[in-house]
């Protein structure tokens, strides 16, 4: 059995779900089948090779396109988002659901992997609260990381007034607002006080206006803005790893008068996502072996929204993949 794929009638609102194939057509007998005098009886097939999806022509008279250009040779692999033009229908591909836990790790396309979740209460605030960061963070420019980094304690820590404050503090403060809906609906009615708001203030807006969509609203943001594998690599640092849920152990938490816990209680706070490899450094003296947390605390790209920070803070909602 291969990953199953979920497409969609964007006019009806039908879902179809399969694991092996589908047929479309005009014909009672196919799997899908499109009222529509343009499609021919058995017009497309789509199936699977239990790795990808491909989709092929079955001669029909008015021709099969993927995002709007004709099919290249026999068959063609398709991928979640793409838009399948049959005849004078539209289908489009949801996602291919993971069914596996390096499949997530694999994955270069995040509706596919978002898809594998459309279980999840994607309008509850934990996950719209990670799903705006992680468009915010996709629409961001990569920032390097830091040659010279070290933790600076809570209460040595200088704060700035808005005139001083460098642009990754200003990046942070409006992750923060846009973190809230309601502060960010707020800063939206407000007439920009800084000529550098302004840029900041149009890609809020556009996140601000799918809030509650759901999630497809958001990953459509992000086409031809990013790149796709950029977006996944992004998400997966939102959502973890939904096989293997993070756990964390207090005594990692109070090792040296809580230091691991002020670190990562700072990072959030003030959006210093470049002492991250500091805070895994503190974890593994504090006797974490966790090497799936470890070894992504020490990447340098990531969402502000991080599944490894948020768990060590207790904000790192239950994600959890549905039984087979």
């Amino acid at each position: 059995m291969g990953p199953r794929i979920r497409i969609q009638n964007p006019q009806t609102g039908d879902i179809w779900e399969s694991a092996d194939l589908l047929r479309i057509g005009r014909n009672p007998n196919t799997d899908i089948q499109l009222y529509d005098r343009m499609v021919s009886r058995f017009h497309a097939l789509l199936w699977t090779d239990l790795s990808q999806w491909w989709i092929r022509d079955l001669q029909s008279r008015n021709g099969t396109r993927v995002n709007g250009e004709p099919l290249r040779g026999e068959r063609q692999p398709i991928q979640g988002g793409d838009e399948l033009d049959i005849g004078g229908s539209r289908l489009r591909v949801l996602g291919i659901l993971l069914e596996e836990e390096q499949q997530w790790k694999n994955c270069d396309h995040a509706l596919s992997m978002l898809e594998t979740l459309h279980y999840l209460d994607w309008n509850s605030a934990p996950l719209q609260r990670k799903l705006r960061l992680w468009v915010y963070a996709c629409l961001l420019p990569a920032q390097p990381a830091s040659e010279e980094v070290r933790f600076v304690p809570p209460h040595q820590h200088k704060v700035e007034s808005s005139e001083e404050l460098p642009r990754l503090d200003l990046q942070h403060h409006y992750q923060t607002i846009l973190a809230q809906p309601e502060r960010t609906q707020s800063f939206l009615e407000s007439p920009p006080s800084q000529p550098h708001e302004l840029p900041f203030q149009h890609l809020l807006r556009s996140i601000h206006r799918w809030h509650g969509s759901g999630y497809r609203e958001y990953a459509d943001m992000l086409t031809h803005r990013v790149s796709p594998c950029r977006a996944a690599r992004l998400l997966r640092c939102a959502l973890g790893n939904p096989w293997k849920p993070p756990r964390v152990l207090p005594h990692w938490l109070h090792w040296q008068d809580g230091l691991v816990g002020q670190l990562a209680l700072l990072i959030a706070r003030e959006g210093r996502l470049e002492l991250l490899p500091i805070l895994a450094d503190a974890l593994e003296d504090a006797g974490c072996q966790d090497e799936e947390l470890l070894s992504h605390l020490r990447e340098s790209d990531h969402c502000p929204a991080c599944w490894a920070l948020d768990a060590l803070l207790g904000q790192h909602p239950p994600l959890s993949v549905l039984p087979k």
